[in-house]
C-alpha cells in the first residue's frame, strides 16, 4: 500500500495525468504496483493512494516512483505536525512464506 499527494503549483489549472508504482531497483514494474490519476484542480492536494499484492523476493531491493506529465507538480506533505511531516507513505505486509 502507498499513499501520498501531489500538488498542480502551475500558474493557471489544467488537466495533468500523475502516477505511483514500485519498481525494483533494475527498473522493472513490480507488477499490479502502478495506478494513475489527473489532478484538475489548481494548487489543491489530490491523494493517490494504491492496495496491491506482490511477491518479493529476499535480497530483493524495490524503490517508489512518482511520475507526472507537468514539471509543475510536487508532492505535498500530509502531515502538520513533528519534526519531520510525512509526504509519501509505503506499507509493506509480510503474510506468509512461499515456497
Amino acid at each position: 500500500d502507498y499513499d501520498f499527494d501531489v500538488e498542480d503549483t502551475s500558474p493557471s489549472a489544467s488537466d495533468i495525468d500523475v502516477a505511483g508504482r514500485l519498481i525494483y531497483v533494475n527498473g522493472t514494474e513490480v507488477i499490479g504496483s502502478e495506478f494513475e490519476t489527473d489532478i484538475t484542480k489548481q494548487g489543491a492536494s489530490t491523494e493517490l493512494s494504491h492496495d496491491f499484492l506482490a511477491k518479493f523476493n529476499g535480497g530483493d531491493i524495490v524503490v517508489f516512483q512518482f511520475v507526472a506529465n507537468d514539471v509543475d507538480v510536487v508532492i505535498s506533505t500530509h502531515g502538520t505536525f513533528g519534526d519531520h511531516p510525512e509526504s509519501a507513505s509505503i506499507v509493506i505486509k509480510k503474510i506468509a512464506n512461499l515456497p
